[in-house]
């Protein structure tokens, strides 16, 4: 069985309303084959351990460090700080991450919306047409790899759960067909303590996706803290290992889908240029 893990990392607040306020929205699922749970979870707190230490008291169980969690707009912080060290210090650490996804053979797939100047998001329709897509995709991963799946999402609220789990039931069940069939049961709703999985889609959210589309697409919009020119240097870093564990596919007609899509509201720019080299031409193939 293959787990897609779901987290989120910026805001539906209106653009530029204030100085911290989120000028994009990232969705990210992770997807992990269940047998390796086990030794990711181990891998990761050893890692999580040599460079972020947890603050929990000496003598505390080694899995007691998923209850002290670290949350990636601390390393998206960690990453825009002026000191040298500091930086380079998150990006070890990231690249640490994605080896350790890159050993199991993890995908990734994700949503990037850049809001356009002065404009907010619908919380309800953007984050649950978010999880049906990455979830068609997770369909498409199960049924290639001829395997069953769950969908396991960051609890939010109660009743905004309960929606967005509805969302894939009423597709599930229609009377027309399934429209996931190798899904084994609507998405979960988890703590993200209880999961690394969940722990480590919100580093890629919100400690990679979001700063390399910050910096590639809002660049000279605007004044807020998510504007850093130091995001560059992570996105240089990591693109080559994220670009492996995306997932894309072609559909039937021909056209590309999963990774990494981006809807910029802000300049119309193409998808390609999330992770692209640095002088080369702007492709227009998702990324």
């Amino acid at each position: 069985m293959k787990i897609c893990y779901i987290d989120e990392s910026g805001g539906f607040e209106t653009e530029g309303s204030t100085a911290d306020a989120t000028p994009l929205m990232v969705l990210i699922g992770l997807i992990v084959d269940h047998e390796h749970l086990r030794q990711l979870t181990r891998d990761f707190l050893t890692l999580r351990q040599r460079f972020y230490r947890s603050s929990l008291a000496p003598g505390k169980p080694p899995l007691d460090v998923l209850l002290d969690e670290l949350k990636g707009s601390k390393v998206r912080r960690n990453l825009r700080a002026p000191g040298r060290n500091e930086r380079r210090h998150a990006i070890l650490f990231l690249d640490g991450v994605l080896d350790l996804l890159l050993a199991i053979d993890a995908n990734v797939v994700g949503r990037v919306w850049i809001k356009g100047k002065g404009e907010a998001l619908d919380p309800a329709a953007t984050y649950t047409f978010a999880v049906q897509d990455i979830a068609t995709h997770f369909e498409h991963y199960l049924a290639a790899t001829e395997d069953l799946g769950l969908v396991i999402c960051d609890a939010r609220s109660h009743s905004k759960d309960i929606l967005v789990g509805h969302s894939i039931v009423t597709q599930k069940h229609q009377v027309s067909g399934d429209a996931f069939p190798h899904l084994v049961d609507a998405p979960v709703f988890g703590r993200s303590q209880n999961y690394v999985g969940i722990q480590i889609a919100d580093l890629i959210a919100s400690a990679i996706v979001f700063p390399a589309a910050a910096y590639t697409y809002c660049t000279g919009h605007g004044h807020s803290v998510h504007n850093s020119p130091h995001y560059d240097a992570m996105r240089v870093a990591l693109r080559s290992k994220i670009k492996r564990l995306r997932y894309g596919y072609q559909d039937t007609t021909g056209k590309w889908r999963g990774g990494f899509i981006v809807s910029d509201r802000l300049a119309q720019r193409p998808s390609g240029l999330l992770f692209s080299e640095p002088r080369g031409p702007a492709s227009t193939r998702t990324t």
